[in-house]
């Protein structure tokens, strides 16, 4: 009995010092000098343009932002988008697109999950304070962060860092992943077997694929992937984008086009020049790789001499009396444009509509992803009446002598009736518009032009006033001028220019021009006045106006951007606004900011409180005063950030916030664009108005249809006027099929075949909602999931506009 004692005994024994000396063994390899064994990052596939990936649900409360696409396969479930948002990629909820990026993240675990440990942890470990050297970590529980870990990547751009953590990673509040020496976040993978957590405020940098599910709590962001085989991911007011340093999805950069008839108006049997411009910024030349082919509208013919030029390259076929423009070959200048110019005519009066479409222009840099449209408007010549001819005197015989007859009475003289004059009939307007120049680079300046054309032999007066609402970033810049009478009002900093009264001569046209200019979002932007905004005494516009103005990124643009709006635009007085101040960063790494970037608010503007920053740093806006300041702080690579300051104004009026040009500076430059936001004080604002809208069904298939129902919300007790026409713009491939209707009252314009819809004027009921409904259909080559997003602000009334931005999607088989 003694003798089995000691030999328990010596074996506790021997098993606490192999404890201890395993204790010692992973202590010592959590620090290694080096690595044996370079390692080459694993193929993540179509996974690398994800974001965020779950295998059941992807759930989000609160504003976040995904740079990149979000998705979710086999589950189907993506909820609280808004109000958060996905830019730079699109939602795949169970489509072929999220399928294959879950097989491709099956694939990269597996392979993780295979490589040889260089250190291993054999205990539960915390990583704050260490600074490791690339090579594979392997935990045989779980790993914790409390602080910052950093990656020293030793001047080797290529390093790879792989964690295999064979339960849980939990990070603490306000930890952080730090980069040094070339050290990118593309290259740091952690490998979970089981579930991550990240704390409040975590910065995180890597790509995380975890076996079952990923929880970013409030603020976190990340810098890589979160992307969960079998569970949710979960997200609360985070930024997320996928690793910068691997090349995004969008590049290259698809190239854009636009179009313009000069002059825009012209006689029946006139000529105009039709101008094609084709642009591309990318830094190599985008060359063409099938023919672009524009179809002119019925009714419009290449002229008899055409002259038909080209700066593209290729060869261009415009014969006389055709109709059609066609380039084949040919290239666009890296970061530039080229053009093709062709004169046209047209025989008969009327307003043409010339479209080119989305994927119109192949090129070897990708397909224009947004159309071009021009009008031409045609009128009928004044005849000119021909001179009656003078008739020739008759000579007069002269006559024998007769005798003189008696006296006849004189009878009384009868009036003779004035004729009847013939009524001239009432000839209805029309309006065209073109941005001059159409391209620009991002805050530089373009003319917008709105032309009034009346054909009728009398004066066409305004009964109602004109409303152009700009599309979203574009913005008033500059001074609006007007020959047509009346008041235009253009507010710098706003989005709308509005006429109000005047008139357009006989037989002639009026202009009214302001200079715009964008906030921020370069590519196309189609700004459309639609048909039925231009009220006169003798009808309205039959056709809408619609003018493309391309925004492009000047070559190594890499500077920060700086954008701000008021939520909502209009309150009554000592009523609460939310001015958001968004900064933008292009870079490929984290922009910290280098000195405190100030607004200071218009007089009669204060803060009332309820400050708060997803940049870090010190955010400074005392209650009751003018000032806005953030000390410190940093822009996520290819991201942005935001304050958000609750302000108020007891003084009636219209109140100018300005951040202008160098006022955000950051360790890659200031911002070389400013940013104005109107705030308006006044008796009749309300609460904001609501959008919601919903296809039914929401999957059909190619050719199919469904239908769209938008809802308009007011929760004022007096109704809501529509001050500005609302515009919803379908995604590629969904157009207007039949069967559109509204009970909001106004004028609805849905032509069957065109992508988009306007409702100008009506209004929402007091305490209640209005619809407006219709059938859509996809077109035969319409494949997958598309998006449809009404923006803030694009529902304008003397309430307010709306504060959250609304999406649908549809399923296209």
């Amino acid at each position: 009995m003694f003798r089995f004692k000691i030999n328990v005994s010596a074996y506790k024994k021997l098993l606490a010092r192999a404890f201890v000396i395993g204790i010692l063994a992973a202590l010592f390899t959590t620090a290694p000098l080096q690595t044996a064994f370079a390692q080459a990052a694993p193929t993540l596939g179509t996974a690398q343009s994800f974001a965020v990936l779950g295998g059941s649900t992807v759930t989000n409360t609160g504003p976040t932002i995904v740079v990149g696409n979000l998705g979710v396969s086999p589950g189907t479930a993506v909820t609280g988008f808004p109000p958060g948002t996905v830019t730079g990629g699109t939602i795949h909820a169970a489509d072929a697109v999220a399928l294959q990026a879950q097989a491709d993240t099956t694939a990269a675990y597996v392979d993780l999950a295979g490589r040889a440990c260089d250190t291993t942890f054999g205990v539960p470990t915390d990583l704050v304070g260490m600074t490791l050297v690339p090579g594979v970590y392997c935990f045989s529980s779980s790993a914790s962060l409390t602080g910052a870990l950093t990656l020293d990547g030793g001047g080797n751009a290529d390093a790879v860092w792989i964690f295999k953590v064979g339960s849980t990673l939990i990070t603490g509040s306000n930890s952080s992943i730090l980069l040094i020496n070339s050290a990118q976040q593309c290259n740091d993978f952690w490998q979970i077997g089981s579930s991550a957590t990240l704390g409040t405020g975590t910065k995180f940098v890597g790509n995380i694929l975890a076996l079952t599910s990923i929880s970013l709590l409030t603020n976190t962001t990340i810098s890589g992937r979160a992307l969960a085989r079998n569970g949710a991911v979960t997200m609360d007011t985070n930024a997320v984008s996928f690793a910068a340093c691997v090349a995004p999805p969008v590049t290259p950069i698809p190239p854009t086009i636009g179009k313009a008839f000069s002059p825009a108006t012209i006689a029946a049997g006139g000529t105009s020049t039709l101008t094609l411009t084709l642009n591309n910024a990318n830094d190599t030349v985008a060359s063409l790789n099938a023919p672009l082919v524009d179809n002119l509208p019925t009714g419009v013919l290449v002229a008899p001499t055409p002259n038909a030029s080209n700066s593209c390259g290729g060869t261009v076929m415009a014969d006389a009396g055709s109709s059609s423009v066609t380039l084949t070959g040919g290239a666009i200048p890296a970061n530039g444009s080229c053009t093709v110019n062709v004169q046209v005519t047209a025989p008969n009066a009327g307003n043409f509509i010339n479209s080119l479409g989305a994927g119109d222009l192949k090129t070897d840099k990708g397909n224009n992803t947004a159309p071009a449209v021009a009008t031409l408007t045609v009128t009928t010549p004044v005849p000119t009446p021909s001179p009656t001819p003078t008739p020739s005197p008759t000579p007069t015989p002269t006559p024998s002598p007769t005798p003189i007859p008696s006296p006849t009475p004189t009878p009384t003289p009868r009036p003779s009736p004035s004729p009847t004059p013939t009524p001239i009939p009432a000839v209805a307007p029309t309006l065209t518009k073109a941005f001059s120049p159409a391209t620009i680079n991002m805050g530089a300046t373009s003319l917008l032009t709105l032309t009034l054309h009346n054909s009728g032999g009398t004066i066409d007066r305004l009964t109602a006033p004109l409303v152009d609402q700009f599309p979203l970033d574009i913005i008033v810049s500059g001074n609006a001028s007007n020959s047509c009478g009346g008041v235009v009002t253009a507010i710098k900093g706003s989005s709308k220019v509005i006429l109000t009264g005047g008139s357009i001569p006989a037989h002639g046209s009026c202009t009214v021009s302001v200079v715009v200019t964008t906030t921020d979002c370069d590519g196309p932007h189609v700004n459309t006045v639609p048909a039925g905004a231009l009220q006169t005494d003798h009808g309205h516009n039959p056709v809408a106006a619609v003018a493309t103005v391309t925004i492009v990124n000047p070559p190594g643009t890499i500077t920060p951007r700086v954008f701000k709006t008021f939520v909502p635009t209009a309150i009554k007085p000592n009523g609460v606004s939310t001015l958001i101040i968004y900064l933008i960063n292009h870079a490929t790494v984290a922009t910290p900011l280098t000195a405190p970037l100030v607004d200071n608010l218009p007089v009669g503007v204060v803060i009332f409180g309820n400050a708060s920053t997803t940049c870090g740093g010190t955010l400074t806006a005392v209650k009751g005063s003018s000032k806005i300041t953030l000390t410190g702080g940093s822009i996520p690579a290819n991201s942005q950030c935001k304050i958000t300051v609750s302000v108020t104004a007891s003084a009636l009026g219209q109140f100018l916030n300005r951040l202008g040009l160098g006022t955000l500076h950051t360790t890659t430059g200031t911002n070389a664009v400013g940013t104005v936001s109107t705030l308006t004080v006044s008796n009749s604002a309300g609460t904001p108005p609501k959008v919601v809208k919903a296809f039914n069904p929401v999957t059909i298939n190619s050719g199919g249809t469904s239908n769209l129902t938008i809802t308009l919300t007011n929760p004022n007790s007096t109704p809501a006027i529509l001050t500005a026409p609302f515009t919803d713009v379908f995604p590629s491939g969904i157009i207007v099929s039949r069967g559109a209707s509204t009970t909001c009252g106004g004028t609805l314009t849905a032509l069957a075949g065109s992508s988009q819809i306007t409702l100008t004027g009506g209004s929402i009921p007091a305490n209640g909602s209005c619809k407006i409904t219709l059938s859509i259909a996809a077109t035969p080559t319409c494949k997958g999931v598309r998006t449809n997003i009404l923006v803030y602000g694009v529902l304008q009334t003397n309430k307010g506009a709306n504060t959250v931005q609304e999406s649908a999607s549809i399923t296209v088989n």
